[in-house]
């Protein structure tokens, strides 16, 4: 498929997916801008696949960019000059957090927030997701191992 082709196709359905991790238009018309232009790099590789490898090509180009940024997002943060004798940025704002966990696998960013954040008990969590407690248990830790991954392996999740 020719990059024009998988664009035409499914340019608006990726600004929707990077929408829900940035929450904000236009950084997710940035990010299917940059999945696009990747594209173009690739094209010869992109020829060679099928319409739905391709679509999951660029999904996943999205959702790395995205992360890409956070991550930036996160060094710069934690590079700006601070005086030695101010107190260090405890933790990232909500924005940020939930931009981070819109970039997990669903569900698990929405278990992991109304768990840790919200206080909901594995037990409680399992009834309106519709699997055992030990489950959500488990991919509540999944889920940390993750954006622990996301942030560098230098924070605790």
């Amino acid at each position: 498929m020719t990059v024009e082709t998988l664009y035409e196709r499914f340019r608006d359905e990726l600004i929707r997916f990077a929408l829900c991790m940035t929450g904000d238009r236009a950084s997710a018309e940035d990010l299917v801008q940059d999945a696009f232009f990747s594209a173009v790099l690739h094209e010869a590789q992109l020829n060679e696949l099928g319409e739905k490898q391709a679509r999951s090509w660029l999904y996943r180009t999205v959702k790395n960019r995205f992360i890409d940024r956070v991550r930036r997002a996160r060094a710069e943060l934690l590079t700006d000059a601070v005086p030695e004798t101010a107190v260090p940025p405890a933790a990232m704002n909500e924005t940020e957090w939930q931009m981070l966990l819109a970039a997990l696998p669903a569900p698990d960013g929405e278990l992991l927030w109304l768990h840790d954040v919200e206080g909901c008990t594995s037990e409680q969590l399992g009834e309106r997701f519709g699997m055992p407690p030990g489950t959500v248990r488990y991919r509540l830790h999944d889920a940390r191992k993750q954006l622990k991954r996301m942030l560098g392996g230098n924070r605790d999740v």
